[in-house]
């Protein structure tokens, strides 16, 4: 059997990888991601619930045509512990009110932690689902389905 020569085994090797990057990043290739910085001149409604409820953030990038926002945050509680979701259940329906009913994802360096938030406009429900950023595979105690657009691909370390 013959070798295949170095072009041949690039091609072939990209026509087997393309396909599980297009269906596993949930982002539409072409897609632009808009990056905001400079969050003392950024105008959005989002800004007076982060405001609110004294979530620092750092940078907001977003998916999708613009419409699936990353809001890159600072929490001053522990998303992780139970006993505080009295404060984000009410965060994360305000964020996504003023969000127009866009589904979006918070990520907290601080936790260590991507939070995927989603409307499902049927049944007017808010999901949510949380990932550990320092194991992507494992899934946090409240993960669920969160009717969220997948996330972008992982962050670089």
């Amino acid at each position: 059997m013959k070798k295949p020569d170095k072009p041949s085994l690039v091609i072939m090797l990209f026509s087997l990888v393309l396909p599980v990057l297009f269906f596993t990043t949930g982002i539409a290739w072409g897609d632009n991601v808009t990056i905001i910085t400079d969050m003392a001149e950024w105008k959005h409604p989002v800004k007076d619930v982060f405001i609110k409820y004294k979530v620092k953030i750092s940078k907001v990038e977003l998916y999708n045509n613009n419409t699936y926002p990353i809001f890159y945050v600072s929490f001053p509680y522990d998303p992780w512990l139970g006993h505080n979701d009295s404060y984000f259940k009410p965060l994360y329906y305000e964020t996504l009110k003023a969000n127009g009913f866009w589904d979006y994802s918070f990520i907290d360096h601080d936790s260590n932690l991507r939070i995927n938030i989603g409307w499902d406009k049927k049944t007017k429900t808010l999901t949510e689902g949380q990932v550990d950023l320092k194991s992507p595979q494992k899934e946090g105690a409240s993960q669920g389905n969160t009717g969220a657009p997948p996330p972008p691909p992982p962050l670089p370390d």
